[in-house]
């Protein structure tokens, strides 16, 4: 793997032991994009919901948050999703029990937004110190609108919003996104940007004048520096630059994947090796061999890796 003709031979941040856990709290989306990596935009892979029907799937959550209460669990951050999590009816017992557990150190919901302002209100008046509402805007689904809940969304007082552009290669979408953008850039509110990254379901072309018309976005996004060396060189690479150049291939190298997958049933494994969590989570923290063909996910790129 070569950046500007120099060979990496390491990624990421030495010494980063910051756990995260993606929690699927419910199988249930009321989207259907056509990209979605689970399989919710596609009706022959999307299963029917069970969580309605099975109260071991509704109440599995409690046996979560008890394993998260564990003292032998690290200091982790964890995000909620689905499905979208927000159609989950214990949502706010969720946040409450996270935002008091002493090593939970951030919370967020990530969400299609689709519920009204007056439901993130009540969440906001949890007062959660630690929680985060990540309003994934997902273009084929937007609609004018929904700039006012967002802008709206973004000054209630206890909860941090953070906007993720979900950036679509179909030129179709591309005049919503630029204004979605310069809106955000306008308004003075951070935003970050995500990638659709190759799936089952949806493979997305990024062209030349994709990268030309949106690097603007992309490289003023927040959190978007990741580290790359060479045996001579260090390197400080946007979002942008790992996807323009595909450095996102680490197969073989010997990694600590900290990314955990928490699935409706309350089952937890790594996303890198789909290990499971052994039953005293002492297996969280530990060097692996890459068995992935792509890093996809932008969390993975701060995990500290080697050739």
């Amino acid at each position: 793997m070569k950046y500007t003709d120099d060979y990496i031979v390491a990624a990421g941040e030495v010494g980063y032991d910051l756990i995260s856990f993606d929690w699927s709290l419910i199988d249930i989306c009321n989207y259907s994009c056509t990209y979605c990596s689970a399989g919710f935009g596609c009706s022959s892979a999307n299963e029917k919901s069970r969580f309605y029907k099975n109260k071991n799937i509704q109440e599995s959550y409690k046996n979560v948050l008890k394993m998260l209460s564990l003292s032998s669990i690290p200091e982790f951050e964890v995000s909620l999703v689905g499905g979208e999590p927000t159609l989950h009816p214990n949502l706010s017992d969720i946040i409450i029990s996270l935002d008091n557990n002493k090593n939970c150190r951030d919370v967020s919901v990530v969400t299609n937004t689709s519920k009204p302002a007056s439901y993130f209100e009540k969440l906001d008046s949890l007062n959660a110190s630690k929680l985060s509402i990540c309003s994934s805007i997902h273009f084929e689904h937007y609609k004018n609108t929904d700039m006012n809940k967002y802008l709206y969304l973004a000054s209630l007082k206890h909860i941090n919003f953070e906007p993720i552009i979900m950036l679509h290669d179909d030129t179709i979408y591309w005049d919503d996104m630029i204004s979605a953008c310069e809106q955000f850039l306008t308004s003075n509110i951070p935003f970050s940007v995500t990638f659709i990254e190759d799936n089952q379901y949806y493979q997305p072309h990024y062209t030349d004048t994709f990268y030309t018309t949106f690097s603007k976005y992309i490289n003023t996004s927040t959190d978007n520096r990741y580290t790359f060396k060479s045996t001579s060189n260090t390197y400080t690479l946007s979002r942008d630059d790992i996807h323009r150049n595909n450095l996102k291939t680490f197969k073989g190298w010997t990694c600590t994947p900290l990314l955990w997958l928490i699935d409706v049933y309350g089952s937890i494994k790594n996303a890198c090796t789909f290990e499971s969590s052994d039953i005293a989570f002492k297996n969280l923290i530990a060097k692996k061999t890459c068995p992935l063909n792509q890093c996809s996910c932008d969390i993975k790129w701060k995990f500290n890796k080697y050739k």
